[in-house]
This record gives structure tokens, sequence and C-alpha cells, in this order.
């Protein structure tokens, strides 16, 4: 193993971690281990920070096409980051 892989598989990022195991390392996005980071991506603080402009009802606050903070780009963030097909973080 490289030390660059090393040091992907090592991230603070559990999508860097996720990414590195599955488009790298060529583990199954089923693998337990693999789950885990999935679960550690959904809990993350990049996840925790896309969601802190929501309002009491849950809905994303200001303009739907807000530069960067709208929920459009907001939803367009998540997916990326959530998504556990082959698209990237």
């Amino acid at each position: 193993m490289t030390k660059a892989l090393e040091s992907l598989l090592r991230s603070d990022d559990p999508c860097v971690r996720y990414r590195a195991l599955v488009d790298v390392c060529g583990v199954a996005r089923t693998s337990p281990q693999a789950r885990r980071e999935q679960t550690a991506i959904s809990l993350s603080r990049r996840v925790k920070a896309l969601l802190s402009h929501t309002d009491s009802s849950g809905r994303i606050a200001g303009h739907v096409y807000a530069k960067y903070t709208g929920a459009h780009w907001t939803l367009a963030d998540l997916a990326d980051t959530l998504t556990t097909g082959t698209t990237t973080c």
C-alpha cells in the first residue's frame, strides 16, 4: 500500500476514507467497513454544516437558489456527499 493511500485511509474526513476504500481499494460498498464509513459520513461535520441552515420546520432557509447556501446548492452538496455510487464526495 502506498503512503498516499495510507494517508487517505487515515483521513479525518469519512468521505475521503469511504472513497479510498471503495474507489481505490475496491472494497464492496456493502461491506461492514464501507457501511461504517457511510454512517460516519451521515454524522459528519460536513453534513451537519450543510443542514445547519434549516428552520424550525426543517426547511432550508433563504432563497432556493441563493449561491452556495440555498436549498438547491445544499441538496446538491448533500447528494454528492451521501452518494454511495461512483460519484465523488
